[in-house]
């Protein structure tokens, strides 16, 4: 029968070890699993860096950059983009809290003026 605490009718808790189990080896479905998940993940990732990168270098070309300016300045954007979500992945895996943005900045609206009406 469990104890009860000094209130009255609460059983009192009682404090186990966790049960460490080891993980069992993975088999040929798991792995399977594991490299269909990695190969659908770069084919997604694939398609959406192209066009990502091809309507980056259409709107530069539209402001009026041509020849090699215009083809690396997609780069930075797509560049900054896998940096911060490096940044967001590394502070998940470690449980640790994802940095602030910068001072003014909220993640979801930028600081600058917007010209919606």
């Amino acid at each position: 029968m469990p104890e009860q605490s000094a209130a009255g009718s609460a059983p009192a808790a009682t404090h186990r070890p966790a049960i460490t189990r080891p993980h069992p080896p993975a088999g040929g479905i798991d792995r399977a699993i594991r490299l269909s998940t990695a190969a659908a993940v770069l084919a997604v990732a694939g398609i959406a860096a192209y066009v990502s990168y091809w309507h980056a270098y259409a709107v530069v070309q539209a402001h009026g950059a041509t020849g090699i300016t215009a083809r690396l300045e997609p780069a930075p954007i797509d560049g900054l983009v896998h940096a911060s979500s490096m940044v967001v992945l590394y502070a998940a895996r470690h449980r640790v809290p994802v940095p602030p943005s910068p001072a003014g900045c909220s993640r979801w609206e930028s600081p600058l003026p917007s010209r919606r009406t």
